[in-house]
């Protein structure tokens, strides 16, 4: 993204959740719960407003289905489709223990509010960067929610095991959630972002992440490719810069301290009778931290 501004695609995706849940067909993706938060969160920033107003408007509604044909027809169900399929791994995490979740490039998610407000003592972290941090800070205060520690971070940057210096500990298990950000990342930096994180100082840790498949052509970009969208992004500033092979994909985690546990390269699409676009897959991972799990790889 450019520097001192927040991240559009954050505001879209969460205005897609708002959308989806008003679309018949797209109704059985839609985490519980998720739409109310997301447009509570959209009220709470001035892009977000005007981007409710369209959504909930006949003319912009129409207008927003004419976009999505035109650019990549089931991009919104797919968004909605990769959420539920990341809250599906979550709660299959929290069931084994894990006690701290962190979601890396949060934006305007929904899923750390939602493990709050289920309680059980889950610890919450956001980490962003800067600009969309502060936007999404002044949402949470309209709402009056304060359960998460905001931790402001580029994750373009090195620095992470900095930014989270006194704040995780070394007793807990630690689930981190990047979703739809690796993308934007050099590739030299995505492989240095996951192995900073596998290091991190936690008893136990686990991996949920989306990446773009690298396309027979070298290019990151889903399928049906959309030239119009490759513009925006880089009109805004958040061109997709890498993009990941799945059939090496375990190989390249475990040198980079991972063993993997789930990829689909359809996250959540069984959910609905539509069909969506392909190219953005979903990994859990768990972080190796003995010879023991060394041998396992």
């Amino acid at each position: 993204m450019r520097d001192g501004r927040h991240s559009r695609t954050a505001l879209l995706v969460a205005g897609g959740v708002v959308f989806a849940a008003q679309e018949p067909a797209l109704q059985g993706c839609v985490v519980p719960g998720a739409a109310a938060l997301s447009r509570s969160l959209l009220s709470g920033a001035a892009d977000g407003r005007r981007l409710l107003r369209l959504i909930d408007s006949r003319p912009g509604r129409w207008a927003l289905r004419a976009a999505q044909r035109c650019t990549i027809p089931g991009i919104v169900g797919h968004w909605n489709c990769r959420k539920r399929w990341i809250d599906d791994a979550w709660h299959t995490a929290r069931d084994e223990g894990f006690n701290t979740l962190v979601v890396a490039g949060c934006g305007l998610d929904t899923l750390t509010l939602r493990a709050a407000r289920a309680g059980g003592g889950v610890r919450i972290i956001e980490i962003d960067h800067p600009a969309t941090s502060a936007m999404r800070q002044s949402a949470l205060a309209s709402i009056g929610e304060t359960s998460s520690t905001l931790i402001r971070h580029d994750l373009g940057q090195p620095g992470l095991h900095g930014a989270l210096r006194g704040v995780l500990r070394g007793d807990e298990r630690t689930v981190f959630v990047i979703e739809g950000v690796l993308m934007y990342l050099t590739p030299e930096r995505v492989w240095a972002l996951l192995a900073e994180i596998a290091s991190l100082p936690c008893d136990r840790i686990r991996l949920i992440f989306t990446y773009m498949e690298t396309a027979p052509d070298g290019r990151a970009a889903f399928r049906p490719r959309s030239r119009l969208i490759d513009a925006w992004l880089a009109l805004v500033g958040e061109p997709f810069r890498s993009g990941m092979k799945t059939d090496t994909l375990p190989g390249a985690l475990a040198r980079h301290g991972w063993r993997v546990v789930a990829v689909s390269r359809t996250p959540g699409h069984e959910l609905v009778n539509v069909e969506l676009p392909t190219g953005e897959c979903a990994v859990v991972a768990d972080a190796v931290r003995d010879e023991a799990e060394h041998a396992k790889r």
